[in-house]
């Protein structure tokens, strides 16, 4: 049983635009299982992305150093 999706962003999560797309987003939020990005990338960035899938999401950003809770 899956209890919880940890996810990349580049080449995983993201569009070849760089985006989230909506019907990646209605699959999230379907699941009702907790989400996580993880990336290098710094919490500023990491936070536009979350927000565009509005949901709170958990991310493990700046190569794993800091976890932050990004909120809708």
């Amino acid at each position: 049983m899956i209890t919880h999706i940890f996810s990349d962003l580049d080449g995983t999560l993201l569009d070849e635009e760089g985006k989230v797309t909506p019907k990646t987003v209605k699959t999230i939020k379907k699941s009702g299982i907790p989400f996580s990005l993880v990336s290098a990338r710094t919490p500023n960035d990491m936070e536009k992305i979350a927000n565009s899938t509005k949901t709170n999401l958990e991310a493990c950003v700046s190569f794993g150093i800091e976890n932050v809770l990004i909120k809708k």
